[in-house]
């Protein structure tokens, strides 16, 4: 008895671990595309920032802006 549910708590850590590996690895393959960046960047552009909200609006990868997350 004892045996089997060690071997169910292996599995459920195993499996947990893999979910969570998964998670990283679809996050770092994530960023914007150029349409995506420029679009952005033109949107930004008509709008008045007097409080330098948009400043980390630069670099070419958008997803890493704040306010912005990818779908």
């Amino acid at each position: 008895m004892a045996n089997s549910k060690t071997t169910l708590t292996v599995l459920i850590v195993f499996l947990l671990s893999l979910f969570l590996e998964l998670l990283v690895v679809a996050d770092l393959n994530m960023s914007c595309s150029e349409g995506e960046r420029k679009a952005l960047l033109e949107f930004k552009q008509g709008l008045k920032d007097p409080s330098g909200r948009l400043s980390s609006w630069v670099g070419a990868d958008c997803c890493k802006w704040r306010g912005v997350g990818l779908q």
